[in-house]
């Protein structure tokens, strides 16, 4: 599913640079830890956008009383869709539009006993999911010189999640399990701020 997404984003990136009179390319952030790049190509009224936003591997290592836990989450997202702007004065730019988008998530935690005793209570979980859906786009851009911007969008998304995961004790599986939801994301984390440079 990733090597389709990625080819299909790389040639709508080749095909829609070629004549386009406006390119873009971001850095963005979104939420505390999470960064992407972002490119768009078209005109001043309307762009084609591609988007990866790429969630900070965050990991970590506790101890509790006689058990050590180590934990990690990664999680990578693609996005590509359009937009269509509206001058609301020579500085600011009114932006709406919207993307379709694909991620891929994966969680990890591990329990291990540290006593020297028969029957440790070594515990392990994680999970791997998959996700499809749209988002809208409404934001503004601020342009501070003919070749760079910032802008700021609200992405509220409508996205299906999919996936399996499993529970295991001592090196044995004791429980194996199906993800499959429907979520929407309204909350802080569909906020992406961007430093834009712009290119013919």
């Amino acid at each position: 599913m990733k090597k389709i997404m990625l080819s299909a984003i790389t040639c709508l990136l080749l095909t829609t640079g070629m004549d386009a009179q406006r390119k873009e390319l971001a850095i963005t952030f979104s939420g505390l830890n999470s960064f992407g790049f972002s490119y768009r190509a078209g005109n001043d009224a309307a762009l084609w956008r591609f988007n990866t936003v790429l969630g900070l591997a965050n990991s970590s290592k506790r101890t509790y009383d006689s058990l050590e836990n180590s934990s990690s989450s990664t999680q990578i997202r693609l996005a590509a869709g359009r937009e269509w702007r509206k001058p609301i004065n020579e500085k600011l730019t009114f932006r709406y539009g919207l993307d379709l988008r694909g991620s891929f998530r994966k969680n990890y935690s591990e329990y291990k006993d540290m006593r020297n005793v028969p029957f440790p209570n070594n515990r392990l979980s994680e999970d791997i999911v998959y996700g499809a859906g749209t988002n809208l786009v409404l934001g503004f851009n601020y342009q501070f010189s003919p070749n760079f911007l910032a802008g700021l969008e609200f992405l509220p998304s409508y996205t299906y999640y999919f996936g399996n995961g499993r529970n295991s004790s001592n090196n044995q599986v004791v429980a194996s399990y199906d993800i499959q939801e429907w979520t929407t994301d309204i909350n802080l984390n569909a906020i992406l701020l961007s430093l834009v440079y712009v290119f013919d």
